[in-house]
């Protein structure tokens, strides 16, 4: 049974033309994106004593965990952030997104065409998208987004048909997704009570309880070399009945019925719908897989992301991305998980082939390269798991770190806090030193040649004194520093960096596009603020003296 898109009319902003694979594809397809958390040991009370998996989440708060009530609109999204795009709903209903607009998903008439590699086209101003709206998902190529009136819109790429353009006969979307783009807002359906957009599909609950499904599920890794593709509608398809809740991942989606049954359909490879498939790939219509459930979350257990602003295309922080794994919650409070790397009783270790590996190069895949077979850890069976918190200011742990420790101590400091680390050796030949990275990238600690700490890198959260965060404009900065001793320019007049004095330490603060994306805090030496200081005034002299010699001269 297939439903139509509405109110679809031709429009002259549909523009063709061909690109490039987005990154963004590639990012999102690997496996296992997110850290699991260290297990725990339960309680008996708890799944027999037994250790638990523990899942890191943005905002225990948010889930809603415990709760008797079920109101859906406890689970609308009003802040969306994902590394290319950030979309928000105001106080007003009013939606606003910035960010990338390479296939249109701004929802701003416009379609930005890269100019070279270095070109990222990220438009940084909110832009006001509509009134009225009550929740905003984003699925990578495309963005969705419904109103007070139980009306669905979408805008961005039409990845086999999602926003409502007929593809019948070519599949040139799939190398090229923006080749077919929706540039402005435009309804696909209406009565919808819920939805939520995958990388290349929709899923919508309507106010009858009927629950829809329109795109395809793509895998880059598959059991069957010639099953990689699976669930494609290029018109919405009538799913389910009497559902109360739908969601959907990257490869796979869910809803919950009125009984409190869970169902699942699409990409199973790792066991992610929960069910015993068999070597079949993909489950193209929903199956029964539990009973009792609250709810259900698919690669990330959220709903708001707690991000609100944009880094200039950085994966946040914050995220917690687990691919191919489902999360539910029963209704007696306990949670449980299936899919990629979910262990426990009647989990599977299976080795096999990975058709389409995206570590594999083209030629490697195209030239008939036999290679070993990789081994998967999986469970098609629902496990026990527990959830916790992410810690959101992790940098404030570096506060008793002093300038001068050796390199040693600062190992076993981070060693006792448990952060993983890896040493970089001879990072720069003109200063001699070595680096601490620690493996998230997120921090380095730098060391003088005598392995003496000497400076700090942040290229996330913050700095550990908590004064200064990734994200903040420079207005803000200023605000916390006064004004910098030292500006260095970009070729375009660009504000590059900002160097500033305080606290017995030298703050370098980087912006792109005006926001901070890396703060480095050093050692002071006196005679290279000297000189840095020295060097600002006579660069300041030069470009007054010029000035007033070109005004001379006119």
């Amino acid at each position: 049974m297939k439903g139509n898109i509405v109110n679809m009319k031709k429009k002259k902003n549909i523009k063709i033309l061909i690109l490039l694979v987005s990154t963004l594809a590639w990012v999102s397809l690997l496996p296992a994106c997110g850290n699991l958390a260290d297990t725990e040991q339960k309680t008996e009370e708890g799944y027999n004593s037994r250790e638990c998996p523990v899942y890191r989440v943005e905002d225990m708060d948010s889930l809603k965990l415990g709760s008797a009530e079920f109101n859906i609109s406890n689970y609308f999204i009003r802040n969306e952030y994902q590394y290319q795009n950030h979309y928000y709903i105001d106080s007003d209903n009013n939606l606003w997104g910035y960010g990338d607009n390479t296939y249109g998903q701004l929802g701003n008439g416009q379609q930005y065409i890269p100019q070279n590699d270095y070109d990222n086209g990220f438009e940084m101003t909110p832009y006001k998208i509509a009134e009225n709206v009550v929740h905003v998902d984003f699925g990578g190529y495309f963005m969705i987004f419904l109103t007070d009136k139980g009306e669905l819109y979408g805008a961005g790429a039409n990845l086999n048909g999602v926003m409502g353009i007929d593809v019948s006969g070519s599949e040139e979307y799939v190398a090229n997704p923006a080749v077919t783009v929706v540039s402005e807002p435009v309804c696909l359906m209406q009565d919808v009570k819920y939805a939520r957009a995958g990388i290349r599909g929709i899923t919508a609950l309507k106010k009858d309880g009927s629950v829809w499904w329109w795109g395809e599920i793509r895998t880059t890794s598959a059991k069957n070399i010639k099953d990689t593709v699976g669930v494609r509608y290029a018109e919405p398809e009538k799913m389910l009945e009497d559902a109360i809740y739908v969601t959907c991942g990257n490869f796979c989606m869910a809803a919950i019925k009125e009984d409190g049954t869970l169902w699942t359909w699409g990409n199973n490879t790792f066991g992610s719908c929960g069910f015993d498939s068999g070597d079949k790939d993909f489950i193209e219509k929903p199956v029964k897989v539990l009973e009792d459930v609250k709810m259900v979350w698919m690669d990330e257990v959220r709903f708001d992301s707690i991000e609100n602003r944009l880094s200039y295309g950085m994966i946040s922080p914050y995220e917690c991305n687990y691919a191919y794994v489902t999360f539910a919650e029963k209704k007696d409070g306990s949670l449980v998980a299936c899919g990629y790397e979910v262990e426990g009783e009647g989990s599977k270790s299976w080795s096999y082939m990975l058709y389409g590996d995206i570590l594999r190069t083209p030629d490697q895949m195209n030239g008939g390269v036999e290679f070993e077979p990789v081994t998967v850890v999986y469970s098609d069976i629902f496990q026990p798991v527990a959830f916790c918190e992410k810690d959101r200011k992790p940098q404030l742990k570096f506060k008793d770190l002093k300038y001068g420790m050796p390199a040693e101590e600062v190992q076993e400091f981070l060693s006792n806090l448990e952060i993983n680390y890896k040493i970089v050796d001879g990072i720069s030949d003109e200063e001699k030193v070595y680096e601490i990275v620690t493996e998230d990238q997120y921090f380095r600690f730098c060391f003088d040649d005598k392995l003496k700490l000497n400076a700090f890198y942040y290229g996330a959260y913050g700095t550990r004194n908590g004064k200064i965060m990734i994200g903040m404009t420079r207005a803000e900065v200023e605000n916390v520093f006064n004004s910098p001793f030292l500006e260095e320019f970009s070729n375009d007049n660009e504000i590059y960096s900002t160097s500033f004095y305080q606290d017995d330490s030298i703050y370098e603060i980087g912006y792109l596009d005006g926001i901070v994306y890396y703060v480095k805090e050093s050692m002071i030496d006196e005679s290279k603020l000297k000189n840095q200081k020295d060097e600002n005034i006579q660069s300041n002299t030069e470009k007054t003296d010029s000035t007033q010699s070109d005004s001379i001269e006119k």
